[in-house]
């Protein structure tokens, strides 16, 4: 499973990137365009750009002992082409290690610092980005690459694009006959609007006895820079989050919690669940959500249309849409007694 894994992530890192050079006007070459016999490493990929052309290999993880085997062979290529090469690596790499290998073999090595200056202004780009990576972006400055970058860096003004989310949601009728098209709808939300703070994104997910299924289950990125997952991450201890999404004409009440309290436990680092239904939830659910995080320490969080419509309305303008995560958490943590 982990080798699968890292296989499909492998496979999105190099259609990120083909995506990403597309639309910085290289155009991608077939491999019969690189004609090198005996073919000692074949890169990812072949782009042309007006007259250059240039040989990319694409990685997702950067370790200085793997790396270094396939940099020399990428450099046995080179020396018998006239291409000029490049390592994408999507992840942190020093940068006294970019000028050993550009002094050393003359290959360039863009890191997430170069693409997030690339992609900037990319809604498209960043999602796909933030879906491929295992920690936050917060706090990494976009570094300009050295090479044409006002011809390379794409036009962010065709890209941009908002999803009317809150029209989405009001066409949704509730009760159980729209219920799929409800999740749905909330689980493109939560990637959208978290894919800086959360990955994975497991829809539907069957537990082991085969019988019951949560809606989502999401994994909290490394590094993340935000009040709430910190707090859940270090008091709760906590690492993935299970969501579950109720299209229900009346609020919530203890059964539901009851069920959902039975999907967490410490030893899967999953101890906090959101639950967000049309009308939040009845007094008797929130005693009994209140009792089990007083008795176990499991946390269960409840929002309603308002909310979510208020999260949906932060992440438009830019701020942060956890800051109704945390102001929930605050009303269930001051209420809360012995």
């Amino acid at each position: 499973m982990i080798g699968k894994i890292i296989n499909n992530k492998s496979i999105e890192a190099e259609n990120f990137v083909a995506c990403l050079f597309e639309k910085l006007g290289f155009i991608n070459l077939a491999d019969n365009e690189l004609i090198v016999r005996p073919r000692i490493f074949l890169p990812d990929f072949v782009f042309k750009y007006k007259e250059k052309k240039y040989c990319i290999e694409v990685k997702v993880l950067f370790s200085a002992s793997i790396l270094g085997k396939s940099i020399e062979k990428f450099y046995e290529l080179l020396k018998k082409t006239e291409y000029y090469g490049v390592f994408v690596i999507l992840d942190k790499v020093p940068i006294q290690y970019k000028k050993l290998i550009k002094e050393k073999y003359d290959i360039d090595i863009y890191d997430i610092s170069n693409i997030l200056y690339l992609i900037y202004g990319d809604r498209e780009l960043q999602k796909k980005l933030n879906n491929i990576i295992d920690f936050s972006l917060d706090g990494i400055t976009p570094q300009e690459i050295n090479i044409e970058t006002n011809t390379y860096k794409v036009n962010s003004k065709t890209i941009r694009k908002e999803i009317n989310y809150i029209e989405k949601l009001s066409e949704i009728e509730e009760g159980k006959e729209d219920a799929k098209k409800y999740e749905k709808l909330l689980e493109e939300i939560i990637k959208d609007i978290f894919s800086d703070e959360l990955m994975l994104f497991q829809s539907q997910y069957r537990t082991e006895d085969g019988i019951n299924i949560f809606d989502m289950i999401c994994k909290i990125k490394n590094g993340v820079n935000d009040d709430f997952f910190s707090i859940i991450e270090k008091f709760y201890k906590t690492k993935y989050i299970l969501f579950e999404f109720k299209n229900y004409k009346a609020p919530i009440k203890q059964g539901q919690i009851c069920t959902t309290e039975k999907y967490l436990f410490e030893a899967a680092l999953r101890k906090v669940a959101i639950i967000i239904s049309r009308h939040g939830i009845d007094e008797n659910g929130k005693k009994l959500a209140e009792g089990i995080l007083r008795e176990s320490g499991k946390l269960i969080i409840v929002l309603n249309d308002t909310d979510l419509k208020r999260m949906i309305e932060l992440y438009i303008k830019g701020d942060k849409p956890t800051v109704v995560f945390t102001e929930k958490l605050d009303e269930i943590l001051t209420r809360l007694e012995k």
